[in-house]
């Protein structure tokens, strides 16, 4: 009788693994610059920003960005020397979060002179932004458009010399808990979907519409 010998080949499939979630830590001391960090962020990182007072020129931009972090640790302020740009501007992204981080321009204005705003949000789904402090110091504090699932909850936004959100063309909007005192305006909308609030100090503000 032959004998029949049946070889066992063994394949290796390989499976590609999820990369681990990255912290990329700018400071004051060198390193990544704040916009370097954004660039370099993947979906589940988180860009932490160390205490201090951070000046830059132009807009912190998040383009086409999806799942990131951006917080501060300790005390941060961020400052925009340009009165004419917005501090953050965040296009086409999901799924961001933005805690524990201060924000202006760097000269204070308190009377309406230009369009920055502090975030300015379009075209983008999932934003969230908590535990922050914010005065346009040219404009406005939270300017939106096209944009839905959006949450600003338990910051201090004052001291916006046109008013503290701009509203236009959005919905599922949330705003709560938050102390929104001394700008010029409270609120300006155009066009809304859903827009809930509560918890909210509202107080100092002349009038919204």
């Amino acid at each position: 009788m032959k004998k029949i010998w049946i070889a066992a080949v063994s394949v290796l499939f390989l499976i590609p693994m999820p990369l681990a979630a990255e912290n990329h830590i700018v400071s004051l001391f060198g390193g990544l610059s704040i916009q370097g960090a954004v660039d370099a962020a993947q979906p589940g990182d988180t860009v932490i920003i160390e205490e201090g007072i951070y000046e830059i020129e132009e807009s912190i931009r998040f383009s086409n960005k999806s799942g990131i972090t951006f917080q501060g640790q300790g005390e941060v302020w961020i400052l925009c020397s340009d009165l004419y740009t917005d501090v953050f501007s965040i296009v086409n992204c999901e799924d961001l979060n933005f805690y524990t981080i201060k924000a202006r321009h760097k000269e204070f204005v308190p009377e309406y002179t230009c369009n920055g705003s502090v975030f300015s949000i379009a075209n983008s789904s999932r934003i969230e932004i908590l535990d922050c402090e914010f005065s346009g110091s040219g404009a406005i504090g939270v300017y939106l458009e096209y944009s839905d699932n959006i949450n600003v909850s338990y910051s201090y936004i004052h001291h916006n010399s046109l008013s503290a959100f701009y509203l236009s063309s959005s919905t599922d909007v949330v705003i709560s808990y938050n102390r929104i005192v001394d700008n010029a305006m409270f609120m300006t909308s155009y066009d809304m979907g859903s827009v809930e609030m509560y918890g909210n100090i509202i107080a100092g503000n002349d009038y919204s519409y």
